[in-house]
């Protein structure tokens, strides 16, 4: 938020004396606190020193509205703070009747008046009413990130039979505006394809969200949006209240013969709003969920296997107002840098490309591509994997990793089910990946592994491996005849993560999940089981001991409606389908909630399956 301040002149003012209309001047004292604001609340308390028979006239007006910023533009003078904005210091503006050219004079803040931002100080001198030629007067302006405020409000003026000095207080209250929740790098709607986001509140009271959807040049975008739970009409911009614990789902489909439009979007909330975004192509059925991106990381790392057709399509977004230049680093998977490049992108704007056909040299190989934050920027990335199939499915990117390791809720190898495994090292030395495989009992799970980067085969219930600084490994499990199920556990000497890809190999459809190493209070799975949809659910037991874990269920309005509890041996795993197992959630939208037992962790995963037989992992949301 600016404080902006213009010159302004001020009308010749009559002598006052006994019986005639005067002048009189007020004091106004306004605190701009560094941060986002939202809307202004303006109150007067009428000056000490009026007479008997005398009151205030207060006189009504309608700021303007446009491009960021909003204007008074009538009745008060203006100021204007010519330091850095944000930064502390007081300054005064005054139009004594002895001396009608401004003055302008700044001091030391007064005890107490600190914090991060600035106080203004100002008079304004008035002639019995609004002000009126010749006198040029062009308002207070306040501007800020997410639009203007709005409303009525008033300005207090005073008719005076003596003039008489005073004050008069102004109290400007602020409502926090809206902080961006998440962003999401691509989107895609109208043509085949719709693109439609499930949002979830962890908030204990209401909370206001709205979704910004930008083109690829980074204005915004022309989509029908809509709210299948109230049927209410909704734009790019316009706030939507999200009941505690209640989910909403926002269907981006596009304009009706609308050629396929391309961009981003980012999700504005007042509250604690997570959620995720689910790509379909309408032709085909394929979905592929993506989470929103809330985090803010020096980097953003994709791992890619553009071997046996497979191809990696890769959505870059400027989440900054300001233009960027994005440095981009490309790695085979030994670790070896073989490219380099800067994509140039206006503020919120937006790019896609396919990986192979922008970097030929990746074409028919394994690795990675690393997207830099520029300084002072903020950007997002994403994945589509395309198989030969026809299917598709979104790829995690790695940021901020660790050595913390993570897990997956549930691998599944054999009787149809191949599980791969991809790892990256993103730290700049070479280190240790350690994986244990554990069955629903929590015991070793024997696997038959082989790594196609060396051509190696061998059963085993754990990998200990090596891998070079900024390289990826592969491993896959065919399994045997009968399906075998569990959970993968990863321990690591350096910064490596990655993800697991479920295969069922009739149909070529994927599901993708990444290590989970969050440790949070609770995981939520949103589920939507109208229109056919069903929800696969797993949970496993982090932990060398046995733990309970509540369950609790609620409806898209967020009422609870259920309640249970999983127990699970240490390392242990459980998957069942959602509505057999907590019928209450039969042919409705709502959510699932699992709690982390004291002293333990766990971790758990979702996955979408829809009638024409398409299946994607579905996002948790963290508590």
């Amino acid at each position: 938020m600016t404080l902006i301040i213009s010159d302004t002149t001020v009308p010749a003012t009559p002598a006052c004396g006994a019986g005639m209309t005067c002048n009189v001047l007020y004091e106004f004292t306004y605190t701009a606190i560094k941060g986002l604001v939202e809307s202004f609340s303006f109150s007067f308390t009428a000056p000490t020193y009026l007479q008997a028979g005398e009151t205030p006239i207060i006189t009504d007006f309608t700021p303007t509205d446009g491009n960021n910023s909003w204007t008074m533009t009538k009745g008060i003078a203006t100021v204007i703070n010519t330091g850095t904005p944000f930064e502390e210091g007081c300054f005064m503006f005054g139009t004594p009747f002895a001396n009608l050219a401004p003055v302008l004079s700044f001091g030391s803040c007064a005890a107490g008046a600190g914090g991060p931002g600035y106080q203004a100080a100002f008079f304004v001198l008035t002639k019995g009413g609004l002000p009126t030629a010749p006198g040029t007067y062009t308002g207070l302006q306040f501007s800020g990130p997410f639009g203007a405020p709005t409303g009525t409000e008033y300005i207090g003026l005073i008719t005076n039979a003596v003039y008489n000095t005073g004050t008069m207080t102004l109290t400007i209250s602020e409502t926090p505006a809206p902080l961006l929740s998440g962003a999401m790098p691509h989107l895609a709607v109208a043509g085949n394809w719709q693109t439609n986001f499930t949002l979830v509140n962890k908030d204990a009271s209401t909370s206001e969200v709205s979704l910004n959807l930008f083109g690829e040049d980074g204005g915004l975008l022309s989509s029908n949006s809509s709210v299948p739970q109230s049927q209410l009409s909704v734009s790019g911009t316009e706030g939507v209240l999200v009941a505690s614990n209640a989910s909403l789902i926002v269907d981006n489909s596009g304009v009706s013969g609308q050629p396929l439009q391309v961009g981003s979007a980012q999700l504005l909330a007042k509250g604690n709003v997570g959620g995720f975004a689910i790509f379909k192509d309408a032709l085909t059925g394929q979905e592929a969920a993506v989470p929103l991106e809330t985090r803010d990381a020096p980097s953003y790392t994709l791992a890619f296997d553009n071997a046996n057709g497979v191809a990696l399509g890769l959505a870059l977004q400027n989440v900054s107002a300001s233009p960027a230049n994005v440095p981009v680093i490309l790695h085979d998977d030994k670790g070896t840098q073989i490219g380099s490049d800067t994509i140039t992108l206006a503020g919120l704007s937006h790019t896609s490309f396919v990986l192979a056909a922008q970097y030929p040299v990746l074409a028919n190989s394994r690795g990675t591509i690393e997207f830099d934050t520029p300084s002072g920027g903020r950007i997002g990335a994403l994945g589509l994997r395309f198989t030969p199939a026809g299917t598709l499915t979104a790829v995690p990117v790695l940021a901020n990793v660790t050595n913390v390791g993570g897990s997956v809720a549930h691998i599944a190898a054999g009787g149809g089910w191949k599980t791969t495994l991809v790892l990256v090292n993103t730290g700049a030395g070479a280190t240790g990946a350690h994986l244990k495989f554990f069955d629903d009992n929590g015991s070793p799970l024997l696997l038959p592994l082989s790594f196609p980067q060396t051509g190696d085969q061998s059963p085993a219930s754990q990998v200990d491996r090596t891998i070079a600084a900024n390289a990826s490994l592969v491993i896959e499990s065919l399994g045997a005849d009968s399906v075998a199920t569990g959970l993968v556990q990863l321990t690591t000497d350096g910064q490596v993560s990655g993800y697991v890809i479920l295969e069922y190999l009739p149909s070529g459809q994927e599901a993708v999940a990444p290590f989970e190493s969050s440790g949070a209070n609770a995981y939520v799975i949103p589920f939507d089981h109208t229109g056919g949809v069903a929800t696969g659910t797993a949970v496993s037991n982090v932990s060398d001991l046995a733990a309970d874990v509540p369950v609790i269920l609620r409806n898209e309005a967020g009422n609870q409606i259920g309640t249970g509890s999983i127990a699970l041996p240490a390392n242990g795993h459980t998957a069942f389908v959602l509505a057999s197992q907590f019928p209450v959630t039969a042919n409705i939208r709502g959510t699932i909630e699992f709690a982390t037992p004291a002293g333990a962790e766990i971790n758990v995963l979702g996955i979408r399956m829809t009638p024409a037989l398409t299946f994607t992992t579905l996002p948790t949301v963290t508590r």
